[in-house]
């Protein structure tokens, strides 16, 4: 599949257009019955997404082309009633890559060459990476988990958890499918509390989170040439996404505190932020969990009694220096250790404020469906919030006039979702 590379530089160049054709080549591809077109397919997808990775700036401006791929990718594959999301679901279901997965024969060089890698782990370990790149719209997650199995799609992506058992000279060369596998977990959390039921509940990812704190890469990683470089800044905004999913659904923030130790967790993810743009995303990100467990009576008390002020104590400058606010610091210390202490006024803004940001960060939801919205207007309004599509409450608008001139093309998709909301995947 001869096409550019997808780089930086290519996002910033490309038209809507180049968008939409490549979205729509990329569906025909995994459509078909051809391994080697389908691997392409596979493989074009996966070189956007990784530069979705290495790209995405904090308020989701800059990536603009590649939210926009990312919502042309997801009307593709649900073109012709969700033919190619139904077709990587059967594929992911499967069950033959949990063989793959145990194997102890897997070589460094059969793991180097894409196709060979894909020719013995077939195709479901590929389905399972493209799952896992779809699922940031909360509506396509919801998609994802109508048309499978719940307790199936958790199982297979705990399954990829394991996949650090075939390096045990080098476990952090499996980080990468550790990232994307956390990240597919934390997307389809926050569309199912059933979903956030079976994640609480497996120590499997309890382990995969630490073990994604201790560990460092020693060398390239096998599955580079599949998954992306293994950088430590892919886990610190995975576990950034962990963090989210948790604070954001109230069901699991108890889990958060309890079992993910929330403030240990906390001073292991600003300590490994090295770089500015990952320093600067993961401080944002951390103050922001934390103001929203102060925020909550329940959730203050136990941080309290946890010893949150001590803790945090070595980490304290990183939350004074995530946004503008005069002594933060000394308000969290006082939240963290004093049961009496009052919630500042001012702080209430200030926790507005980092939710829009934690928004911006996700693309979708504030950056308008309408292709043609001028990038330059969207940063007149960082903190509000878009009106979505009233049917399928999967598109997000500025203004009703972008979302009749949206409609043309939206008018399909809209028709898609609303639809496959009620359909099965047939065994």
């Amino acid at each position: 599949m001869a096409g550019p590379a997808m780089t930086e530089e290519f996002f910033k160049k490309a038209s809507v257009e180049d968008m939409q054709s490549l979205a729509k080549e990329i569906a025909q591809r995994l459509k078909k019955d051809d391994p080697i077109a389908v691997m392409e397919g596979f493989t074009v997808f996966k070189e956007v997404f990784m530069c979705d990775l290495a790209t995405t700036g904090l308020a989701g401006i800059n990536s603009r082309a590649i939210v926009q791929m990312t919502r042309e990718m997801q009307e593709a594959a649900l073109q012709e009633n969700g033919a190619v999301l139904i077709k990587l679901l059967k594929q992911m279901l499967s069950g033959r890559d949990e063989d793959f997965l145990k194997r102890k024969d897997i070589s460094l060089e059969n793991l180097l060459d894409p196709h060979e890698f894909s020719r013995l782990a077939g195709l479901e370990l590929w389905s399972v990476v493209v799952i896992a790149l779809m699922v940031d719209s909360r509506r396509m997650a919801q998609i994802i988990l109508r048309l499978g199995s719940e307790e199936r799609i958790f199982a297979r992506l705990v399954a990829c958890l394991h996949c650090t058992t075939l390096f045990a000279d080098n476990p952090a060369a499996a980080r990468p499918l550790n990232c994307l596998a956390l990240r597919a977990l934390c997307g389809l959390s926050r569309a199912s509390k059933k979903f956030r039921a079976l994640l609480r509940s497996d120590m499997q990812v309890l382990t995969s989170i630490q073990r994604m704190l201790s560990l460092e890469a020693t060398r390239m990683s096998p599955l580079e040439p599949v998954l992306g470089e293994d950088n430590p800044a892919n886990a610190v905004g995975t576990l950034l996404g962990v963090m989210a999913t948790a604070e954001s659904c109230k069901d699991s923030r108890i889990w958060m505190i309890e079992k993910l130790e929330f403030c240990e967790l906390i001073v292991k993810v600003l300590s490994k932020a090295a770089s500015v743009d990952v320093n600067v995303t993961a401080r944002v990100g951390c103050t922001h969990a934390l103001l929203v467990l102060l925020d909550d009576r329940v959730t203050r008390s136990m941080l309290q009694k946890r010893g949150g002020a001590r803790v945090l104590s070595p980490v304290s400058g990183k939350f004074q220096l995530a946004t503008p606010c005069p002594g933060l610091w000394s308000i969290l210390k006082q939240l963290l250790s004093n049961p009496r202490a009052e919630w500042p006024p001012h702080i209430s803004q200030y926790l507005q404020n980092l939710r829009a940001l934690a928004k911006c960060a996700m693309g979708f939801q504030t950056l308008c469906s309408w292709s043609q919205c001028n990038p330059d207007l969207m940063l007149q309004f960082p903190y509000k919030d878009l009106k979505k599509c009233g049917a399928c409450k999967s598109a997000y608008y500025c203004c009703k006039e972008h979302q009749k001139l949206h409609w043309p093309t939206h008018k399909n998709a809209c028709n898609t979702f609303c639809e496959l909301l009620g359909a099965e995947v047939e065994e």
